[in-house]
């Protein structure tokens, strides 16, 4: 699990997408992919980690 905590050198980036419920899963499997074959490859990157808030 990935910690966010203010008394570190990195960055922490954050982004939100609306999307119905319809296009969701279909984010999620291209986001995912990118997570695992594009966005590891990027120069200083230390994790990435995906949440669906379903409420």
């Amino acid at each position: 699990m990935l910690t966010i905590s203010n008394d570190t050198s990195i960055q922490t980036v954050i982004t939100t997408f609306e999307v119905t419920p319809a296009t969701c899963q279909d984010l999620l499997e291209d986001l995912s992919a990118a997570c695992h074959e594009v966005i590891p490859k990027q120069p200083g990157h230390i994790a990435s980690a995906l949440h669906i808030n379903d409420a």
